[in-house]
C-alpha cells in the first residue's frame, strides 16, 4: 500500500468509529468485563478521541507532511517494529501502531492483559476496509524477528526492558503525569474541565493531572466543592477501594488532607499521586514556579493552565486527553525514530 492509500483506510476507519458499530459495542462490553478500570464510558471516550484527533484525512496528511516518508516503501526497506503497550488506559499505544503503519513498516504487537480486545477489533475493521492492511500488523505472543522496539510501561519494568532491548533501536517510556497551575480566577466551568483532566480514566493516564499548583491563600474548599461533581467515580468498586485505602493510609499516618467524597487532596511536593488522590502545592509567584516546573520537566507530560499565565508551553483545561497527532508521549518523536530505524 502506498502512503495515500494508508491515509485513506485510516480516514475510513475514523468514520466507522464515529458512526458507531454493534460489534464494537460488544467488544467494549467484553473489555469492561475483563477489566473494570476500562468502563464503557471511558472506552468510548478513548475511541472517540482517536477517531476525531488521529483518524482524519487532513490531519494525517498535515502530520506526515513534516517527515520524509516515501509515497511507496520497497520490500527491502520495510522493518518489523515490536510494540509492547502499557495497559493503563484503553488503546494506550494506538498512536504507536498508527505511526508504524504510516511509516510503511509492520507492527508486531504483544497485547497487554488489561486490553486484549479493542485493538484486534480495530485491526479487524481495517482488514474489512482493505484486506491489504492485514500484512502490516501481527498480534504476537512472543516477539522475534524485529528491527526496532517501542515500549511503554510501569517504572518498575523499565530497567528490565532496557537491559533486554538495549541492543535494538528503541523507544522505552515510563509513566509521566500532568500538572495544573491555577491563578485563583478560574470559573467553575474551567474547574470542571480540570476535573476531566484529573479524573478521566480514573487518573491512570500518563496525561492525567496528578498535582495542582495553587496561589498562596487559595481557598481549597471551593476546589473541593466543584470537583465533588465527579462523585459518581466511587460507584466503581476498584476506584472506591483505592479511595478507602488512601483515606485509611492518611488517617493512620496522621497525614493532613482534605476530602470531598471522591478525592483526597494532600499537600505534597511530589508530582505523582495515588489513584483517588491529588497533590497540591502553594506558590508565591509565577516566575519562581516556572523554575520549579522546569526542574521537574522530566516527570511532567503536560502543564494545564489558563492561556498566557505561563511562559512555558501549556494546554487549556479539559484538553489533556485529546492530544493531536504531533503530541508525542514523553516528548519523544516516534516518527523521527521510525525514519532512522
Amino acid at each position: 500500500m502506498n502512503l495515500a492509500e494508508r491515509i485513506g483506510v485510516l480516514d475510513q476507519l475514523g468514520q466507522r468509529l464515529l458512526a458507531g458499530d454493534e460489534y464494537l459495542d460488544a467488544v467494549i462490553h467484553r473489555t469492561e468485563y475483563n477489566n473494570k478500570w476500562f468502563s464503557k464510558d471511558y472506552q468510548n471516550k478513548a475511541i472517540k478521541a482517536i477517531a476525531s484527533q488521529f483518524l482524519q484525512k487532513k490531519k494525517l496528511e498535515q502530520w506526515v507532511g513534516k517527515y520524509s516518508i516515501p509515497e511507496t516503501t520497497s520490500a527491502d526497506n520495510i522493518k518489523n517494529i515490536a510494540i509492547i503497550p502499557d495497559g493503563n488506559i484503553p488503546l494506550a499505544n494506538f498512536h504507536d501502531v498508527l505511526s508504524v503503519f504510516m511509516a510503511g513498516h509492520r507492527s508486531k504487537i504483544k497485547l497487554h492483559e488489561n486490553d486484549q480486545y479493542l485493538l484486534p477489533c480495530l485491526l479487524k475493521f481495517l482488514k474489512e476496509i482493505d484486506p491489504r492492511t492485514e500484512s502490516y500488523f501481527e498480534l504476537a505472543q512472543q516477539l522475534i524477528d524485529f528491527q526496532g522496539v517501542i515500549i511503554s510501561g510501569e517504572p518498575k519494568m523499565l530497567t528490565a526492558y532496557r537491559n533486554y532491548f538495549d541492543k535494538y533501536p528503541n523507544i522505552i517510556r515510563g509513566r509521566l503525569n500532568s500538572v495544573a497551575v491555577l491563578n485563583g480566577a478560574e470559573s467553575d466551568v474551567e474547574l470542571l474541565k480540570l476535573g476531566d483532566d484529573i479524573f478521566q480514566y480514573f487518573g491512570w493516564s500518563n496525561r492525567s493531572v496528578s498535582k495542582v499548583y495553587l496561589p498562596k491563600g487559595y481557598e481549597i474548599k471551593r476546589l473541593l466543592e466543584v470537583l465533588h461533581e465527579f462523585k459518581e467515580l466511587v460507584l466503581n468498586n476498584k476506584y472506591k477501594n483505592n479511595f478507602d485505602y488512601n483515606f485509611s493510609l492518611c488517617s493512620l499516618n496522621r497525614i493532613p488532607f482534605h476530602i470531598n467524597g471522591c478525592m483526597i487532596l494532600i499537600e505534597e511536593t511530589r508530582i505523582r499521586s495515588r489513584i483517588s488522590s491529588l497533590h497540591y502545592e502553594f506558590y508565591e509567584d509565577v516566575e519562581t514556579l516556572e523554575k520549579s516546573l522546569e526542574a521537574h520537566s522530566a516527570e511532567i507530560e503536560n502543564i494545564v493552565a489558563t492561556p498566557e499565565l505561563l511562559k512555558q508551553n501549556s494546554i487549556p483545561f479539559g484538553k489533556t486527553h485529546f492530544p493531536d497527532l504531533g503530541d508525542y508521549a514523553n516528548g519523544v518523536d516516534t516518527m523521527r525514530f521510525l525514519e532512522g530505524v
